[in-house]
């Protein structure tokens, strides 16, 4: 191993131990101290890589949630004219085999603990993440509802409705998963029953039509989709959460033109 290899190894030992020095005590309670210990370097070494606490707490919102990055992510999408309710789906199913790969409970109690402490990070991430989400996903539904697919009173409650499940959904999940109600609560569900139930209960309360099912998707739109999704979690440090999203997006709207 050469020099640059053992840095980055010592700096990911360390980023590592600090999500759970941060997940245990939040930004204010974590020690640098406690934090060398668990990565088992010295305090010396973690002020070599990281100037600050302040820092440090950065560079682990940058390491495993890419915030306050943003890197360009090219998509070559298969030429295929798609319709609202299919890029709905698409998009949808992105979002939740994303959080389904991403679930951390270290990750979980960081972002409580943000709340707690002022939010020093999680509006920002309201910004990168959830604010595009919300605008590009009732721009699909309102496109569904002018092309005759799709019918809901209030786009914008329902697309608020669908994250804000999935994320507490997920959150709560590791909360109650060491107590005796876990089982009475979650049951035995996997994540192909979790992703499969959301996108049933979003299709059934957007039809406009009983007889509308959920839409089939090309089999090689979803293998690239699954692609997608592998290396946006693969290499979440460079930013590719956001930027992966609107670029499907972006493709999927031009390819229907």
């Amino acid at each position: 191993m050469n020099e640059s290899e053992v840095k980055e190894k010592t700096k990911e030992k360390i980023l590592q131990a600090a999500k759970r020095e941060f997940a245990e005590n939040g930004f204010a309670g974590a020690k640098l101290d406690s934090l060398a210990r668990r990565a088992g370097v010295n305090k010396a070494l973690v002020h070599y890589y990281f100037s600050s606490k302040e820092e440090l707490y950065r560079q682990v919102h940058i390491r495993f949630l890419g915030i306050g990055q943003r890197a360009d992510f090219f998509v070559v999408f298969p030429p295929v004219a798609l319709t609202p309710a299919q890029r709905f789906y698409i998009v949808m199913y992105y979002l939740i085999k994303l959080h389904l790969k991403m679930r951390d409970s270290d990750l979980f109690r960081i972002v409580f603990w943000d709340i707690l402490e002022g939010s020093r990070f999680c509006t920002e991430a309201l910004h990168e993440h959830r604010i595009p989400q919300v605008r590009i996903i009732e721009r699909l539904i309102n496109e569904g509802i002018e092309a005759g697919e799709f019918d809901i009173p209030n786009p914008r409650l329902f697309v608020m409705f669908l994250l804000s499940f999935m994320d507490l959904y997920m959150m709560e999940s590791e909360i109650f998963k060491e107590q005796e109600m876990f089982r009475e609560l979650y049951g035995d569900c996997n994540d192909e029953e979790i992703l499969n139930f959301i996108l049933h209960a979003a299709f059934k309360a957007l039809r406009k039509s009983e007889k509308m099912n959920i839409p089939e998707i090309p089999q090689g739109i979803m293998e690239f989709v699954e692609e997608i999704v592998e290396k946006v979690v693969h290499d979440i440090s460079q930013g590719y959460f956001t930027a992966a999203f609107e670029k499907i997006v972006e493709v999927m709207t031009r390819s229907t033109k």
